[in-house]
C-alpha cells in the first residue's frame, strides 16, 4: 500500500527505491501487522486506522 501511495510500483521505481521509501513501506507494514494481531481472527485494519 505504501509503495502504491508513493507512486513507486513500476519496474523502474522499484529498481531505484530510496532508503526513505523502503522505510515508509516497512513502517506502514509494521503498523498494519500490529493492529492485525491485536484483533480476533485475521482482521486487518482499514487505511484510516493506521494513518
Amino acid at each position: 500500500a505504501s509503495l502504491h501511495e508513493q507512486g513507486l510500483l513500476t519496474k523502474a521505481a522499484i529498481s531505484g527505491l530510496s532508503e526513505d521509501a523502503i522505510h515508509k513501506a516497512l513502517a506502514l507494514g509494521a503498523k498494519a501487522a500490529a493492529v492485525t494481531v491485536s484483533r480476533a481472527g485475521a482482521n486487518p485494519p482499514w487505511r484510516h486506522e493506521i494513518a
